[in-house]
């Protein structure tokens, strides 16, 4: 888990513990291969802070949209990030629209495991929502998966989902969601996701 989770003010009191799980930072060919300079909590609290969000942070745009939150309305906007945590899996920056993340994966997932597991059990995380189909089937698939047509474009869109009992991998309960990347090829479109995913907002 990279350094620095961002962690929502409410996000250890909230009835449900969330994690949004995103894949990594992109950067620049020079950043690339090494940890960040900036955090996470930095990034995501440079995002809540911009009166025009920067084209490069509209990824929390979508995944705020995909729970069915309105993110014209400041107050409803931080009501969401103020109840979750957001962290990425690959530890390094990867680049911009390359395959960067699949190959440090390959290398490192044993350990990316391992630190996410470490992450869970300490916060109790009780639903991973990851923002990538590239993470979410490099976990350790230790659960019968169910995957559900939220779409039909060019090609199907998948919601996918399974759940770890415990001992399996955490040492508790915890459902896992496999979901597009949000500048996945083709678009993503975040009310592909909100029938399935509104009612966490309101619960949480």
């Amino acid at each position: 888990m990279h350094h620095g989770i961002y962690k929502g003010i409410a996000a250890d009191k909230s009835a449900k513990r969330i994690l949004i799980l995103g894949e990594s930072h992109h950067g620049k060919d020079e950043e690339k291969g090494i940890p960040a300079l900036y955090t996470t909590q930095e990034v995501v609290e440079t995002y809540l802070s911009e009166k025009v969000t920067k084209r490069n942070l509209e990824i929390f745009h979508k995944i705020a949209q995909s729970f069915g939150v309105d993110t014209t309305k400041e107050e409803e906007k931080l009501k969401f990030w103020d109840k979750v945590y957001f962290g990425n899996y690959v530890d390094e920056v990867c680049g911009i629209g390359t395959n960067d993340a699949k190959y440090v994966i390959e290398k490192n997932k044993v350990t990316y495991n391992q630190e996410l597991a470490e992450f869970v059990n300490r916060e109790k995380i009780e639903y991973i929502f990851c923002f990538s189909v590239l993470v979410y089937k490099n976990l350790p698939n230790k659960y019968a998966e169910e995957e559900k047509v939220v779409a039909e474009r060019k090609k199907r869109v998948f919601l996918r989902r399974g759940t770890y009992e415990p001992g399996d991998f955490f040492d508790h309960s915890v459902t896992v969601y496999g979901i597009p990347h949000p500048s996945a090829q083709g678009g993503f479109y975040p009310q592909d996701f909100v029938k399935e995913f509104e009612g966490f907002v309101n619960e949480a």
